[in-house]
């Protein structure tokens, strides 16, 4: 850990080796791994590839950890060419000499770049032959949670929490405080899903602690805080996220496999009913994830474009194209975890005929999803339309732009006003959303 004296020694040798021999290559490599330990990923990019265009091809060893660590860099650049490319340089180098640990993470990275690019099939099925295989290393925690992840997105609850059990099991063998925050921001979306929003907030705060620990990277403290502030708003907390979307950090997302987004300034937004605010910044993200091939996020985003658009029919347009990159693998949470007031939406896609079966799928699993029910004895739960509109008050809004932005009409809008006064046991909607901040549903 002393790295400003590792410094002082490879910039003397990098003084002394010959300009582009193997000797100067070996420093390059070891600058780069200086360099993965700061934290800094230019640098490490740089050096990595002067280590690679000087190491012979012969030396398959040292060139894999090399292009293996290259390629995660880029990955988490969201490059995921340059990062495929990479990778399998370093699997094919790793199994040619023998390095077990190269071969695997290199592999396991390349199953991340299929699940970025939307390829959930070809994820899992990297992901479940790395399993397979039976080794013990500590990447086996992350890859448990990657596999969770993608049984959540196909909504087969059951499977992804086995998994997720089985993936926190083998991180508390190893003891990495950074593996387990992940699965613990995992299983917070787990029971937030089964309508167990204390829980989730519990394990929120849990999380909070872990990340004071020395233990945890400054990069990983940034995603954290993203994590936390898509966590709380699915949990109804908008306090909460807005304390900790200050500690987020650009180029950070919570999702693992859109996390180069940094979409937390829009979730609030649309929670405080920013909706054109959100919209402009949307249309940023769609052209960057478009561009950079990232399929995942691009049918995030244009979901969300169709919940923040001015009127019906671009609205249905949106989810149309979300719906079209989506169905031939099967996506059901990304629909589902937005809330009822998607259902609109996609009853009128398959009115128009777009990707009817599908649609009814998305549609059956809202079914099964639980109202919010996790609240003090004395509180009737609130279904998910008038937690909507109650965030909607909350933003200040009228019941007329409220009716606007649900397609609904202003006496519906009245109703749902009506019946979170009544079930908060409050008079008007002032007290309604002073009652809802004491409870900690906003």
């Amino acid at each position: 850990g002393q790295l400003n004296e590792a410094e002082m020694f490879l910039n003397t040798a990098e003084a002394l080796a010959p300009g582009k021999s193997t000797l100067m290559g070996e420093v390059a490599a070891a600058q780069a791994f200086l360099a993965q330990s700061r934290g800094d990923e230019q640098q490490m990019v740089r050096y990595s590839e002067r280590a690679l265009s000087l190491m012979p091809e012969t030396d398959v060893s040292s060139r894999s950890v090399v292009a293996m660590n290259l390629g995660i860099a880029y990955w988490h650049y969201g490059d995921m060419e340059k990062a495929e490319e990479r990778l399998n340089e370093a699997a094919a180098a790793a199994h040619q000499g023998g390095n077990k640990y190269a071969e695997v993470t290199a592999l396991y990275f390349i199953g991340r770049v299929h699940a970025v690019r939307g390829h959930l099939r070809q994820a899992a099925g990297i992901f479940n032959s790395i399993l397979d295989l039976q080794v013990r290393m500590p990447i086996l925690g992350l890859i448990y949670l990657d596999v969770s992840k993608l049984q959540y997105e196909l909504n087969d609850l059951d499977a992804s929490e086995q998994t997720l059990e089985q993936g926190l099991d083998f991180i508390g063998e190893k003891g990495n405080q950074e593996f387990r925050m992940a699965g613990l921001f995992q299983k917070a979306r787990h029971l937030t899903a089964r309508g167990e929003q204390v829980a989730a907030l519990a394990l929120l705060e849990e999380c909070g602690r872990m990340s004071t620990s020395d233990d945890i990277p400054d990069r990983t403290r940034g995603r954290l805080a993203s994590c936390i502030v898509e966590t709380a708003l699915a949990c109804r907390n908008l306090t909460l996220a807005e304390s900790w979307f200050e500690k987020s950090a650009a180029g950070s997302d919570a999702h693992p496999f859109y996390r180069f987004l940094s979409l937390s300034p829009v979730r609030l937004w649309m929670a405080k009913g920013q909706m054109s605010k959100a919209a402009e910044e949307l249309k940023v993200s769609v052209i960057k994830a478009e561009e950079a091939g990232w399929e995942y996020g691009l049918i995030y985003l244009r979901i969300l474009q169709s919940m923040t658009a001015p009127d019906l029919d671009t609205a249905v347009e949106y989810l149309n194209q979300a719906l079209g990159l989506a169905h031939s693998e099967g996506f059901i949470r990304t629909f589902i975890d937005r809330g009822e007031s998607l259902i609109p939406l996609l009853r009128e896609a398959a009115r128009r005929g777009y990707y009817p079966d599908y649609v009814g799928q998305i549609l059956s699993a809202f079914e099964s999803q639980p109202e919010h029910g996790n609240l003090p004895p004395e509180v009737e739960p609130l279904s998910e339309r008038e937690m909507e509109v109650l965030h909607l008050l909350a933003a200040g809004l009228t019941n007329r732009q409220i009716a606007d932005q649900l397609f609904v009409s202003v006496s519906t809008v009245k109703s749902h006003v009506h019946h979170i006064s009544g079930k908060l046991q409050v008079s008007n909607r002032t007290q309604a959303v002073a009652k809802a901040r004491k409870l900690g549903l906003l």
